[in-house]
């Protein structure tokens, strides 16, 4: 019963700090730093691959998609979500990459994709990816 109370309390305490911290008025000079594949492109790392890579952000989701099959870009980065799916089961979409609870370096240790030559003309079957998240 005491572990009980002390749960019931704790959790009082975390849900009253995330309250108080999102009330906290933001500092307007705050600074955050996001790295993405533009944080990739900036330190050179597809240039060390002899890659020439072009950046272009994309509004949503459904942008990412669309301009994969229409091959506007080669290789985005957006969610698993129906337009995704739809458009790779009719084999409109040459890459589809998200942020998932598998960590994607995982993948690329198990199926050797070390360098970016080993990407080329390489696909993966998404029950494979699964499979490997639940067999860990």
């Amino acid at each position: 019963m005491l572990r009980y109370s002390v749960c019931i309390i704790l959790r009082g305490l975390i849900h009253f700090s995330i309250i108080i911290g999102l009330l906290a008025p933001a500092s307007a000079q705050e600074r955050v730093t996001v790295g993405t594949l533009r944080q990739a492109a900036a330190q050179g790392y597809f240039k060390a691959e002899g890659l020439d890579v072009e950046m272009t952000a994309y509004p949503s989701e459904q942008a990412v998609v669309e301009a994969l099959s229409l091959g506007a870009t080669d290789f985005g980065v957006t969610a698993f979500g129906a337009a995704a799916f739809n458009l790779a089961a009719k084999g409109a979409i040459k890459a589809i990459a998200a942020q998932a609870r598998l960590d994607a370096a995982d993948i690329a240790r198990q199926v050797e994709w070390y360098k970016a030559q080993g990407l080329v003309d390489q696909s993966v079957d998404a029950r494979a990816v699964v499979d490997l998240s639940f067999n860990k």
